[in-house]
C-alpha cells in the first residue's frame, strides 16, 4: 500500500515511481560555493559593488566620461559605429545592472524607446555570446560605481542641475 493511499509502508510498486522521491536516491553532493559572487557580512550587508540610484542624465553622463565620448554625440542623431556601439553600451550596462527604465534613457539619448528597447536585448545577447564585450561591460561598470562614490562623496548625488 502505498503512502498516498493512507499506509505507513513506503514499497515501490511495480511500473511508479518509489514514493516519497527522497527515500531512495542519490548519496549527498558536496556543496560547491561560487567565489567569485558577493557575499554577505556578519552584519548582512552585501560585499558586492555599490550602485545607488543615479538619475538618467547622470549615468548618461558617466559612462560617456569612462568610454572618452562626447555626450552631445551620442545624445544627437550621428549614425556612426563607435556612437552606435557607444549607445549600446549605455543601454545594456543601464538596464542591465544600475536599474535604469529605458524610457529614462530614451528621454536622455533622445531616441524612441522602442529603439533603446531594442539595444538592450541586443547588448544582452552580446554580453552572453562576446567575452570582450562582458568584459568592457564589467570595466564600465567598475567604472560608473567609483563615479557614483565620488559623486556621493561630494554632496552631488540626487542633486538637480
Amino acid at each position: 500500500m502505498s503512502a498516498i493511499r493512507g499506509g505507513a509502508d513506503w514499497e515501490e510498486e511495480p511500473g511508479r515511481l518509489a514514493w516519497p522521491p527522497f527515500a531512495r536516491g542519490r548519496e549527498d553532493q558536496p556543496l560547491e560555493v561560487d567565489g567569485t559572487s558577493p557575499k554577505v557580512d556578519f552584519l548582512g550587508r552585501s560585499t558586492g559593488l555599490e550602485r545607488p540610484t543615479l538619475e538618467p542624465t547622470d549615468f548618461v553622463e558617466a559612462v560617456c566620461d569612462l568610454l572618452d565620448v562626447d555626450m552631445a554625440v551620442v545624445c544627437s542623431r550621428a549614425r556612426d559605429g563607435q556612437t552606435a556601439a557607444a549607445r549600446k553600451l549605455i543601454v545594456t550596462l543601464g538596464v542591465g545592472r544600475w536599474k535604469q527604465s529605458r524610457t529614462g534613457l530614451a528621454r536622455v539619448l533622445q531616441k524612441n524607446p522602442d529603439v533603446v528597447s531594442w539595444w538592450a536585448g541586443e547588448g544582452a545577447k552580446s554580453r552572453v555570446s562576446d567575452p570582450a564585450y562582458a568584459a568592457e561591460l564589467d570595466r564600465l561598470d567598475q567604472g560608473v560605481a567609483t563615479t557614483a562614490e565620488e559623486m556621493a562623496a561630494s554632496g552631488r548625488l540626487g542633486q538637480t542641475s
